[in-house]
């Protein structure tokens, strides 16, 4: 046991055999310092997005507007009621008109629904009907990512003007935009 620690100390003396010890030592520090420097990385990659994602906000946005479009306004006073579908606006033209994404609008699509107290269809339109053929489908895909489209169903209860005469009703939409 004795003549194993002399040869241990021996070899440390050694100055070739110390270099190589350095040399072993370091290279082990070096492949350790890596494998942490990657795991940094990687973490700070998993936690940092590159890219804001504002279609769900875009497509509350367009809901609130239509509202606005296919509300009863006021001419005598200038005032729209939210509240208040008017039945005449009630259409593909009046909304256009308000909310426009060009010729060919591949951001937003829409189908509006008026129902009664008894659950029956008064009316509906669809806004950008070949965009909502083209998306409809792709809604009910089980994969998610670029290529598939979201639907967001939203459901209020409302008053509806047709003419001179007013009742309550229900307005559901479902609003589909794709994602990219």
């Amino acid at each position: 046991s004795k003549s194993f620690k002399m040869g241990t100390v021996r070899l440390l003396n050694n100055k070739k055999a110390q270099t190589g010890h350095t040399i072993v030592k370091s290279l082990v520090w070096f492949i350790f310092l890596i494998i942490v420097l990657f795991s940094i990385v990687l973490l700070v990659r998993t936690n940092i997005t590159n890219t804001i994602d504002i279609k769900n906000v875009e497509a509350e946005v367009f809901y609130y507007g239509s509202l606005s479009a296919l509300s009863f306004k006021e001419d005598l006073i200038d005032r729209s009621y939210n509240g208040i579908i008017d039945l005449n606006k009630f259409n593909n033209h009046n909304l256009e008109s308000k909310i426009y994404y060009g010729e060919e609008n591949y951001h937003m699509t829409a189908k509006f629904t008026l129902f009664d107290k008894s659950d029956n269809i008064i009316k509906e339109f669809i806004y950008n009907q070949d965009g909502f053929d083209k998306y409809e489908p792709l809604t009910k895909s089980t994969i998610f990512g670029p290529g598939s489209a979201t639907k967001v169903l939203k459901e209020i209860p409302i008053m509806i003007k047709d003419n001179d005469k007013y009742y309550s009703g229900l307005l559901k939409s479902i609003i589909i935009y794709p994602n990219k």
